[in-house]
């Protein structure tokens, strides 16, 4: 009785020090998924004062987002030739990337 107990915690401890969260793409969303981490992690350099900081690349609208997004999934993930987003920072977690590759997937839906 006592190694089913111990299994049992051991199993509940296991499952609760998951290092990833659950990461649900199914419904990611441009207001509630994708904006978040855009302002999060993009908006200090790609948003209003972007021409101060010496880039071309303004991602502070849906509308400037969606022409870009392909540019900017390459650049999260970093791939050869793209450089890799955000500057002096980590990579973005997993499931960042896969709520911005969901997305543009899905075409980029406004919701």
């Amino acid at each position: 009785m006592k190694k089913i107990i111990f299994l049992f915690a051991f199993v509940v401890y296991l499952t609760s020090c998951s290092s990833e969260k659950s990461c649900d793409t199914s419904n990611v969303s441009y207001k509630s998924n994708i904006k978040p981490i855009i302002d999060n992690y993009c908006s200090n350099c790609h948003g209003a004062s972007f021409e101060m900081m010496g880039n071309n690349i303004k991602l502070d609208s849906y509308d400037l987002l969606k022409e870009k997004i392909n540019d900017v999934v390459k650049a999260v993930n970093h791939a050869p030739n793209f450089s890799p987003m955000p500057k002096m920072m980590p990579k973005l977690n997993d499931c960042d990337i896969k709520m911005l590759e969901a997305w543009s997937a899905k075409g980029c839906p406004n919701n």
